[in-house]
C-alpha cells in the first residue's frame, strides 16, 4: 500500500540577492624570455673552506690536538 504523499506548502520565495558575479582573474602575458642557449652561466660562489685562512686554522687545531694527544 503506498504512502500518500503531503503536499508542501506554498512559501514565499525568501528575499535573497543574487551572487555577484566574479571579476575575471587575470592573464598573465607571456614574459618574453631569452633562449637557454643565449643565458650566462651562474657565478659560482667558491666554497669557504678553500680559503687559506680556513686551512690556516684547521691545520692549527689539528696540530694542537695531536700535541696534546700525545703530550702524555
Amino acid at each position: 500500500m503506498p504512502v500518500p504523499r503531503i503536499p508542501a506548502p506554498d512559501l514565499p520565495a525568501p528575499d535573497i540577492a543574487a551572487p555577484a558575479p566574479r571579476p575575471p582573474k587575470p592573464t598573465l602575458a607571456a614574459a618574453h624570455r631569452r633562449p637557454t642557449s643565449l643565458l650566462k652561466p651562474r657565478h659560482r660562489r667558491p666554497s669557504p673552506l678553500a680559503t687559506p685562512l680556513v686551512i690556516v686554522v684547521l691545520a692549527a687545531v689539528i696540530s694542537a690536538g695531536t700535541a696534546l694527544a700525545f703530550a702524555r
